[in-house]
């Protein structure tokens, strides 16, 4: 397939001028606007929308990029401190249900008491443990998620950092 530039007239009387292939390289997207007599290919190419990109990105000031630095690395110890309770919790949800599985598998009717908000309900062990199992699990997931979240906000610093070559003293 051959790109052309903008044609104009009847398609059995122009004359179509291929586009060379540095200008091939350059093109993002073609949009074919058909009019009776005029067939219109319009491109743009990568360094004009990088310059809008640009234009559109204010420039930052010395205090505005500290600012930022300082909010990044506020966003990242916050997630730190998130992950570091889970973790927390869910190491004492693994503690517990290693015990209540040994209990279930001895005495499945053995009373036991789960705080509910804030509310000290009795139950048997073989009714908390599935729904003990299912919070620990969703303990674990958020978790993954915020260790995600985390590796996100650290690549996004250090892009920020060479960015804006900022070096730690």
């Amino acid at each position: 397939m051959v790109v052309t530039r903008e044609h104009k007239g009847h398609a059995a009387s122009r004359g179509l001028q291929p586009i060379t292939s540095a200008e091939t390289q350059n093109i993002i997207a073609l949009n074919f606007i058909r009019s009776p007599t005029t067939f219109t290919i319009v491109h743009m190419s990568s360094s004009i929308q990088a310059a809008k990109a640009k234009a559109k990105a204010p420039v930052l000031s010395d205090q505005e990029i500290q600012q930022n630095y300082i909010r990044m690395q506020n966003e990242m110890q916050a997630l730190a401190g998130k992950i570091g309770e889970l973790e927390q919790q869910a190491d004492e949800h693994s503690l517990v249900l290693t015990t209540l599985n040994e209990t279930l598998e001895e005495e499945p009717g053995r009373k036991c008491f789960r705080l509910i908000g804030g509310v000290l309900v009795e139950r048997t062990v073989k009714d908390v443990v599935p729904t003990l199992q299912t919070t620990a699990d969703g303990i674990r997931k958020a978790i993954s998620n915020l260790t995600e979240q985390y590796k996100s906000k650290e690549q996004d610093l250090d892009s920020f950092k060479r960015e804006y070559n900022i070096r730690p003293v």
